[in-house]
């Protein structure tokens, strides 16, 4: 019986750090995200400067 309770706890363990690759994943998506937002303002900045040209 105890050692089915360690092998339940051993399960929810792995369960726990799945759910954070999954944390971090979101994390990475998110920093590519962001990093698409500054891509863009930059292509702002050159259409304004060719306004401005």
């Amino acid at each position: 019986m105890v050692l089915v309770k360690m092998v339940m706890v051993k399960m929810v363990l792995v369960k726990m750090v799945m759910v954070k690759m999954v944390m971090v994943k979101m994390v990475m998506v998110k920093m590519v995200m962001v990093k698409m937002v500054m891509v863009k303002m930059v292509m702002v900045k050159m259409v304004m400067v060719k306004m401005v040209l």
